[in-house]
């Protein structure tokens, strides 16, 4: 019997229709042994959804009397659900409930009686992150700079966090750290906080320069007449610049020459060259080298 209340079970000959006969009984509803919860299967993360909760007997058909309370729980952590409700017979067993998840991924709404603890059911529903625009970061330092002094570093980009590594086990988590006194690269991960963080790298590389020194001074040459006399000077240092200058008999120093380390010309007699080299740390002068034109030897003829 499917029909709660006072009813009535009849039995009749299908050929001689007196012969009957009829019982009363009382069908009582079943009771309620689990709830049915249904979710979308996919949501947005923050945004309201609908959870509905149905209260069923053992062979599953809708226990429409229930009255008993049902409480929400999730695995979404910080979310917004529902208090607790008790039902009443205008439900008719089954009720709808607003949902709000804040965690991303796939997620659990679990309902229950915590009266009769048997009765629960739960549902999963795919928490999906609103589309955003792209991650991305950006890195540059204040360098290059002189050995001995420091660099600072600077980071931007679509986000709220910043952690920076670096050479030596370098860690910090401001956005633009000073100080910096060791050579290398450094990377930054600028990120967003929440459930949706995104995240991006950028990388910069800090230099430090040394002040310019000479590893080989130019030499003297002795040239034939019309030739002409290279001088070539080996320095160390970073972003180096090079002048050359001649001093003339007369003791009148000027420059000559481009921006290189190495320096030809046809020379004159006594005169001096030498090569200034610079960088943003400093500067050095190479030795005074001279070049000597060969005069040819005149044979006397013979008559």
């Amino acid at each position: 019997l499917t029909t709660t209340g006072n009813q009535t079970v009849t039995a009749t000959d299908t050929v001689t229709a007196s012969i009957n006969g009829s019982a009363n009984t009382t069908v009582v509803a079943a009771p309620a042994t689990h709830f049915s919860v249904t979710a979308p299967a996919t949501t947005s993360l923050g945004a309201p959804f609908n959870v509905t909760v149905t209260a069923l007997d053992v062979s599953n058909a809708t226990v429409s009397g229930y009255t008993g309370t049902v409480h929400f729980t999730t695995s979404a952590g910080s979310s917004t659900l529902p208090a607790d409700y008790t039902f009443v017979a205008g439900d008719n067993g089954t009720r709808t409930f607003s949902v709000t998840l804040n965690s991303s991924g796939t997620q659990t709404v679990t309902a229950n009686d915590p009266v009769i603890a048997s009765i629960t059911g739960s549902a999963s529903t795919n928490v999906l992150c609103p589309p955003g625009p792209a991650p991305s970061a950006n890195a540059t330092n204040s360098g290059p700079a002189c050995a001995g002094s420091s660099v600072n570093l600077f980071a931007s980009g679509t986000g709220t966090i910043y952690s920076w590594t670096g050479p030596g086990g370098f860690t910090s988590t401001q956005q633009n750290p000073t100080g910096v006194t060791v050579a290398g690269t450094y990377t930054v991960t600028v990120s967003s906080p929440g459930p949706c963080s995104s995240s991006a790298s950028a990388s910069t590389t800090v230099v430090f320069n040394t002040s310019p020194g000479i590893t080989t001074q130019p030499t003297g040459q002795i040239v034939n007449p019309g030739n002409n006399a290279t001088f070539t000077v080996v320095a160390s240092g970073g972003n180096l610049h090079y002048q050359w200058f001649v001093r003339h008999p007369s003791g009148i120093t000027l420059p000559v020459g481009t921006d290189a380390p190495s320096y030809s010309t046809n020379p004159e007699g006594n005169a001096w060259w030498f090569v200034r080299i610079t960088n943003t740390c400093g500067r050095v002068d190479s030795d005074s080298v001279n070049a000597q034109v060969v005069t040819p030897r005149r044979h006397p003829s013979n008559h």
